[in-house]
């Protein structure tokens, strides 16, 4: 500052001096209400870890009841102290004489002049001048100084290092605590979760809700830590929880010897085991897992079929439906395969191999119902088939044979009775024919096909003959 240049204007100096008084009043006020609600959470917390101390040594389990019922307790005692300490802290009233004293003590450079500033404002037998001129002081004075920092702090300081002397010690135990301290800190303040045990359990397999088919073999795997059990079970319950029997028990073993306070532990069901959805929780030490649950479910399969055969037109036989898989059918038919599932399937294909080749032939889903499925083929020739489902989790059933067997439809014979031997005729010769055309689904057609040097050619012979019989007689005159 430059000698001779004043700080505050003239016509400021009471306004100054008011305000810096003010600020003082204010930051103390402030710093009397925090103290208070400092000791209100250091009182939480010193509740917290005697909670987690004292669950720990007693390797009680306390009731959820009664651990919400202590921590509202707290928190109502502190608040209900920090209502009755804070609010008269921040409405306290103080004397400026006050506020000045403390100036001074914070700045003894000043020696009285604040203090006897504001004694001459309250006092109508000193001169105005020499008030004035006391002001004029006090606020250039006032004014060289942050006079906020004069606001005495060694009450807030003892409680914030008693609270950082709470959460030191409290990190201290954490990290030779013989529990687990987290689940303990969330049951202090009343939340529902397990009890911590001195031997700690991670779910590694199989996944809660897993779903696997009946039959189907289980792998269970879990990561220990904390206190290593001499052993460790897999318990498993049918009955939703209800019971857990001794005799429903797999042993857990070790996957290495290992003197680390972390091991991994693994078993496997066999499939025998595996019949029906189950609750299964891990037992190690003092410690019980939360139960996970694995649905089992029945593998797919082909609880009933049945086929329709259409055999080809000009058999003229009807249509033919027969329960069960396996086919006896004429050349040349259309099959339709219906199946049911036993389970709802994704997908279902027909396998198909016969002498010749092997084809897959996929069978349509009904729209209104997953367990109905059907396929159509023509039959050619003798085949094996089988029908293999996919359930939505990608399980297949365990495909059956099923045999289709294939009768042939014989060409038509014929029985020629005229002419007896080879004949030799001149250009404009007639000749006749006598003779029987047989056939086991009827004749449809007759012509003579001949043979002129390179030339051939073909005579109808249906005029005048019965067609559509299995049988056809001659004779045929003057061809």
């Amino acid at each position: 500052m430059l000698p001779g240049r004043s700080l505050v204007a003239r016509s400021d100096y009471d306004a100054f001096v008011r305000e810096a008084l003010d600020a003082v009043a204010r930051r103390a006020r402030l710093f009397d209400a925090l103290v208070p609600l400092l000791w209100a959470i250091i009182g939480g917390a010193v509740y917290v870890v005697a909670a987690v101390v004292i669950e720990h040594l007693l390797d009680q389990d306390f009731s959820l009841g009664m651990r919400r019922a202590l921590a509202c307790g707290v928190a109502a005692v502190a608040v209900l102290w920090s209502a009755t300490r804070v609010t008269p802290s921040l409405t306290r009233r103080m004397s400026d004489r006050y506020l000045a004293r403390m100036i001074e003590k914070h700045f003894p450079e000043l020696g009285n002049t604040v203090v006897t500033t504001v004694e001459s404002q309250s006092r109508p037998d000193i001169d105005p001048g020499v008030v004035l001129g006391l002001v004029e002081r006090s606020a250039e004075e006032l004014a060289r100084r942050d006079v906020r920092v004069c606001v005495p702090t060694s009450r807030l300081t003892r409680a914030t290092r008693a609270g950082c002397g709470v959460v030191v010690l409290l990190l201290i135990y954490w990290a030779f605590a013989p529990k687990a301290v987290w689940p303990s800190l969330q049951r202090a303040f009343g939340m529902d979760v397990a009890a911590p045990t001195r031997t700690q359990i991670e779910w590694r397999t199989p996944d809660d809700g897993e779903s696997v088919t009946r039959g189907t073999p289980i792998g269970f795997s879990a990561r220990l830590s904390g206190r290593t059990p001499r052993e460790a079970w897999v318990e498993y319950s049918i009955d939703e929880g209800a019971t857990w029997p001794a005799g429903r028990r797999l042993l857990l073993m070790p996957d290495e010897p290992s003197s680390q306070r972390t091991s991994f532990w693994s078993a496997r069901m066999p499939g025998g085991d595996v019949q029906a959805t189950m609750l299964c929780r891990i037992v190690a030490g003092d410690a019980i897992s939360r139960p996970r649950r694995i649905e089992v479910r029945p593998a797919p399969a082909v609880e009933s079929a049945e086929t329709t055969q259409y055999p080809p037109a000009y058999m003229n036989l009807p249509s033919e439906t027969r329960v069960g898989a396996d086919i006896d059918v004429w050349e040349g038919s259309r099959v339709e395969l219906r199946a049911r599932s036993n389970v709802p399937v994704s997908n279902g294909v027909v396998q198909l191999e016969d002498a010749r080749n092997a084809s897959a032939r996929r069978m349509e889903l009904s729209a209104d119902d997953a367990t109905r499925l059907r396929a159509e083929w023509i039959a050619e020739d003798d085949a094996e088939f089988r029908i293999v489902l996919r359930d939505r989790w990608g399980a297949a059933n365990v495909p059956i044979t099923h045999r289709q067997r294939v009768k042939r439809d014989e060409p038509p014979r014929v029985g020629l009775a005229l002419p007896t031997d080879e004949l030799e005729l001149a250009a404009n010769d007639r000749f006749d024919i006598d003779a029987r055309v047989t056939d086991d689904f009827g004749v449809t057609d007759v012509a003579l096909v001949y043979r002129r040097g390179r030339i051939e050619g073909r005579l109808s012979l249906n005029e005048g003959a019965s067609l559509g019989g299995r049988g056809v007689r001659g004779p045929w005159s003057g061809l």
